[in-house]
């Protein structure tokens, strides 16, 4: 999957890609390599575990990666438990991951990024992020 968005980003440098789930079948190495290489090439997070995050970041910069959740692809509460009940990877982003990067790499990935991909104000994102984070924690 991987080699097919490299190639039609490479083709079409005046648009933007993004690697969803930063080709997981390769534990998110290829994705890495490739977003390095074209400026319009990005990759997400969504079910991408932090320490690959972290290895995309290092490499790529963190101007280079969205968070993503597949939200709400199981549901509403998503953003808290998995599937078996289980602390979610979102929290990990949410809590440690923000412990691990510096301010401007965690807001970068968290918001900036998509603000700047997408072309939208700060304050829609802003906006829509309270409005996720107030949904999932009612009871």
């Amino acid at each position: 999957m991987t080699s097919h968005l490299y190639n039609a980003a490479k083709a079409h440098p005046d648009v933007r890609f993004i690697a969803v789930h930063m080709d997981l079948e390769s534990g998110n190495q290829k994705a890495i390599e490739y977003i390095s290489q074209l400026p319009n090439l990005y990759g997400d997070t969504t079910w991408v575990p932090v320490a690959s995050a972290l290895r995309a970041i290092e490499r790529c910069g963190s101007e280079k990666i969205l968070f993503g959740t597949d939200n709400p692809i199981d549901g509403k509460q998503h953003m808290l438990y998995n599937r078996a009940g289980q602390r979610s990877l979102c929290q990990e982003y949410f809590n440690e991951f923000k412990t691990m990067v510096s301010t401007e790499a965690y807001e970068n990935v968290m918001h900036k990024n998509a603000e700047r991909v997408f072309g939208i104000s700060p304050d829609v994102v802003k906006g829509q992020a309270f409005y996720l984070i107030d949904s999932y924690t009612e009871a």
